[in-house]
This record gives C-alpha cells, sequence and structure tokens, in this order.
C-alpha cells in the first residue's frame, strides 16, 4: 500500500510508472484503488478509470472509458478540444465518446497491422501532447477481463511513456496503476507483464 501511494507522491512531482495489483477475487484489489483515488485527488492530476470487461465491453474497452472522461472534461472546457489535435479524427473513429469534439466522417480505415499502427501513434500522440501540460493517472481495473486491444494500447503507454524502456527511459507523468486477478494472468494479460519486464530489463 505505501509503495502505491509513494507512487501517488511521485506523480505529484512530476514522474509516472506503472504499479500492478495483483491477488485474487475478492482480497481488496477494487478497495485499495479506491482508497488511491482518493488519495490522489485535490493534487491536479487528471484521473481517468477504465474497466476491462468479459461482455458487453467495446474493442478498445478500457480507452473507451478513458476517452469518455476525456470528452467530459472538453464539454466543460471546450478549448481542451486541441488536447485532440490532428488525430481527432482517427480516435473519434474508434472512440465514439469523443464524436461530439471530432468529426471521424472524413477518416478512412486501412487494413490490417497498417491500421493498427495508425491508432498507436495517434494515441501516442494524443499522450505526448497532453503530458506536456497535465500529470494523468489511470486507473485501470479488471485487466484480466480486458480485451487484446485495450492491452496492447496499455502496454504502447507504458513502455512509451513511464520510463521503463531503454528506448524511452525519461519517466513522464503519467501514472499507471492496474488490477490483475493472478490466477487469470494469460493470454494478452501475461503478455503485458512480460512486455514490462522485457522492456525493463533491457
Amino acid at each position: 500500500v505505501e509503495k502505491l501511494r509513494h507512487a501517488v507522491d511521485e506523480l505529484s512531482a512530476g514522474k509516472g510508472g506503472v504499479r500492478l495489483i495483483m491477488g485474487a477475487a475478492g482480497a481488496g484489489k477494487s478497495r485499495l484503488r479506491d482508497e488511491l483515488r482518493v488519495q490522489a485527488q485535490g493534487r491536479h492530476l487528471r484521473i481517468w478509470r477504465g474497466a476491462g470487461r468479459t461482455a458487453g465491453g467495446s474493442l478498445g474497452q478500457l480507452f473507451q472509458d478513458f476517452f469518455a472522461a476525456t470528452a467530459q472534461e472538453i464539454s466543460g472546457r471546450p478549448e481542451r478540444r486541441e488536447w485532440l489535435g490532428k488525430e481527432g479524427p482517427i480516435l473519434a473513429h474508434y472512440f465514439p465518446a469523443l464524436r461530439e469534439h471530432a468529426d471521424p466522417v472524413g477518416y478512412i480505415p486501412i487494413e490490417g497491422a497498417a491500421e493498427e499502427a495508425r491508432l498507436m501513434v495517434a494515441i501516442y500522440e494524443f499522450f505526448d501532447r497532453l503530458l506536456r501540460t497535465e500529470k494523468i493517472l489511470l486507473l485501470a481495473d479488471d485487466l484480466h477481463q480486458a480485451d487484446p486491444l485495450s492491452i496492447k494500447l496499455l502496454a504502447h503507454l507504458a513502455i512509451s511513456f513511464t520510463g521503463i524502456s531503454a528506448a524511452a527511459p525519461e519517466a513522464k507523468p503519467l501514472l499507471i496503476i492496474t488490477g490483475v486477478r493472478e490466477a487469470e494472468a494469460i493470454g494478452p494479460v501475461n503478455d503485458f507483464l512480460k512486455s514490462l519486464t522485457t522492456k525493463a530489463e533491457s
């Protein structure tokens, strides 16, 4: 618990990171994240929360939740529309909550890996732009239930901005705290955990 609180303190000072909360169902992971959220409030941090879902979720569900919070903030302060930049149309194409603030009509998807790469770039540019002036805490609940795209995008942010990669060693003010049921850390979730370990050791 103290390590997680320290991570929030470090984010307030401008340094991010990745913290995993692992445990069995009913071990108190959600309660702990709620406590951290209360601790983070009042510290001029942007706190966006998303959750994996085994049923009823959309593609990229974690980021659907994150960008729904973004859309609410833009609605309250229209000048924040500039957060979306030129990537607005592609982000609005994938994350409908943003369509009030960016028009996806002119965006034409392409096939295969190139399209995924274009989305990765758009996500990177959005957070890179925002992290120049903002400190962000992403709370990702139930990562073991998240869809593969959500996990891949979250790993992309972690590797790009939290200082765990030798290719991007500077930790920007992005803290990712995610909860995982240890017994269900298989498939894409296991790949996520391995990617963090691999990049940290590279």
